[in-house]
């Protein structure tokens, strides 16, 4: 049989003939003759028969081009985009064309998130395609996330070069490792795809230094000449998958895409794009990025009830963001966007502008002192214990001072569970600090507060992030008329907001706006500052659950949490939140003033003397 001008044997699957092309390097020249469409077109053939079901558009066909011409790329774009999964087969496809010597590193934040988005896609799709064709290469380890090209030994699994190897770049208690153990793998061809790469720290870039030596530009092909004819072609590539992370300005993902000539040189012209990185100073890295952009995907120009790829970003999904939030512009359309702040509730300008970072002096007539702890058992979030005092200040206005935090250390033993490690560090902390049982605020599941009551005192508060509003006053400000009585009345946290966290967060947002907050720092407002809000219906007031919060900026706002319950506790024991300074509606109360001005004007002129 014939097919690409070459001869075949009866019977050889298309699939093989096409990863046979991509070997050779998808055209080459036979006898004054061009064998061969090239590489872009053999492996978007290869995946058609490798996986038939999967939809190719032009924006894979962009990733498949940019991907396969560059060393370096950064990929960003918008959630359900099919980033992850169009690297995960190029990846898979190149390496299935030459297994015995090529090494794909493909890393994420934690071991979680590599098992939940980029290994599992791959070793999704390499089941797919080995039970469709019985030849393809590969023995999987999955819990090790490893596809070795030999099977071997589950022990080897670590220390295996030829294969696809899962990196997690955090601990299961949150420190960030990075890839530093893997910059050493040497081999003929090397794969290095980071995943969620907003997230990271920017010294995963310090593993580039070496995987770069494994040569320049990794493409496919055969060596034609020399002593090496005939093995594959020696070299390294390396792609960067994100979304936007505008609440981490500087995180590895905008470092390594950054325009040759500045974020300035990019056009807010709502389309997908190609540009030219700069150079990294310090690093090999230069890359080019691919910004795809929701408003011009595949599903661009369909009806938005029909889009052809319903499950694929596009203008259709875009309804599900509030426009012009950091959800909007990271997980919706995809674009760079920075300095948002409209939909925030804490920022680092909200608490420089009145003032939360300061010092204070009391009056002397007294404090009250406040615990609070974010409890969290080991996952990788932070277990986060503080404790404020409030009071009268010598200018009389009663304010909140927040005193150093502490993350409570938790390890595994076997003589205490980490409830009762929390209870006791918690126990000690606070009678160190002279803050009583009874005014100590917790979130955490049931069994801390019975251990709590065990290790300490019955007396202890826990504070449910998932109840309803309560009947207590927004601020001092919100005023609405009672539907039943018609007279003007604060209005109540049950008719502002959707839940109970929303007004744990709104209330402390109140009570810095009202310049009653002093003693925070920078790492608990950084913690906070990534969370957005939204309304709702009935014109409700929501933030973003921490699940989406996690999934787009990759914390869980622990020390921000742990802040909202100081607060809490702090009410909850008599402190109120005052008149806010500087708002509109301050101003709006003084057009009486104006008022007046205005008839005074006109009784004035009615009883002037007319000369004619």
């Amino acid at each position: 049989m014939e097919c690409y001008g070459l001869n075949w044997p009866d019977g050889t699957e298309p699939a093989l003939i096409e990863r046979y092309m991509i070997r050779n390097g998808g055209q080459w020249q036979k006898n004054g003759e061009t064998i061969g469409q090239g590489l872009e077109f053999h492996f978007k053939e290869y995946w058609k028969l490798l996986w038939p079901e999967d939809s190719q558009t032009w924006w894979t066909d962009l990733l498949i081009k940019e991907v396969l011409q560059n060393q370096f790329t950064s990929l960003v774009g918008p959630a359900s985009s099919w980033k992850t999964g169009t690297i995960c087969r190029i990846a898979l496809m190149d390496w299935s064309v030459f297994p015995e010597c090529t090494t794909v590193l493909m890393s994420s934040t934690d071991m979680e998130s590599l098992k939940a988005k980029i290994y599992g896609e791959t070793s999704k799709m390499w089941n797919m395609a080995h039970e469709r064709h019985d030849w393809f290469p590969g023995n999987p380890i999955d819990h090790k996330c490893v596809i070795a090209n030999q099977s071997i030994e589950e022990d080897k699994a670590r220390d295996i070069r030829d294969g696809i190897i899962g990196v997690p770049c955090k601990t299961s208690t949150g420190r960030f490792l990075g890839m530093a153990k893997y910059s050493g793998r040497k081999n003929r061809r090397v794969w290095c795809i980071g995943d969620e790469f907003q997230h990271m720290e920017l010294s995963i870039l310090d593993a580039q230094d070496n995987l770069v030596s494994n040569g320049s530009n990794l493409v496919p092909g055969i060596i034609e000449e020399g002593f090496e004819r005939g093995m594959p072609k020696r070299g390294y590539k390396c792609v960067f998958i994100s979304n936007t992370n505008p609440s981490r300005p500087g995180n590895p993902a905008d470092v390594v895409s950054e325009p040759e000539h500045g974020w300035g040189s990019v056009p807010e012209d709502n389309k997908t794009k190609v540009w030219k990185c700069k150079k990294l100073h310090n690093h090999p890295v230069q890359c080019r990025c691919v910004n795809l952009d929701a408003m011009d995907s595949p599903n661009s120009g369909a009806p938005l009830d029909k889009p052809p790829f319903p499950h694929l970003a596009g203008p259709h999904k875009l309804a599900i963001y509030t426009e012009g939030s950091e959800s909007y512009w990271s997980q919706g359309r995809g674009a760079f966007r920075f300095g948002l702040a409209e939909f925030k509730i804490i920022t680092m300008e909200l608490c420089q502008q009145h003032r939360a970072f300061d010092p204070l002096i009391w009056s002397g007539k007294g404090t009250t002192r406040i615990g609070m702890l974010d409890a969290a058992y080991g996952s990788g979030d932070r277990c986060a214990l503080g404790w404020l005092e409030f009071g009268e200040c010598v200018d009389l206005v009663v304010r909140c001072l927040f005193h150093p935090w502490m993350q409570v250390p938790i390890t595994i033993r076997k003589d205490m569970t980490p409830e009762q490690q929390i209870a006791t560090y918690c126990k000690d902390k606070m009678e160190e600090a002279e803050v009583p049982p009874e005014n100590f605020f917790f979130d955490g599941r049931g069994s801390l507060a019975v251990s709590l009551a065990m290790v300490w005192s019955p007396r202890v508060n826990a504070v449910e992030f998932g109840g309803t509003p309560t009947d207590r006053p927004v601020n001092s400000d919100e005023y609405v008329i009672d539907k039943v009585t018609g007279n003007r009345r604060l209005k109540l946290a049950k008719e502002h907001y959707v839940n109970f966290v929303t007004e744990l967060w709104w209330s402390w947002h109140y009570a810095i706006v009202a310049d009653q907050v002093r003693g925070l720092t920078e790492d608990i407002v950084l913690d906070a500052q990534p969370r957005e809000w939204s309304k709702i219906a009935n014109d409700k007031m929501q933030v973003e659950t921490k699940k989406i919060l996690k999934g787009r900026t990759g914390i869980s706002c622990d020390l921000a949490d742990m802040a909202a319950v100081g607060i809490e506790g702090a009410r909850r024991r008599g402190f109120t939140i005052g008149k806010l300074s500087n708002t509109e509606e301050e101003y709006k109360n003084m057009d009486f003033l104006d008022n007046l001005r205005t008839k005074s004007r006109t009784l004035r002129k009615a009883h002037s003397l007319s000369y004619s």
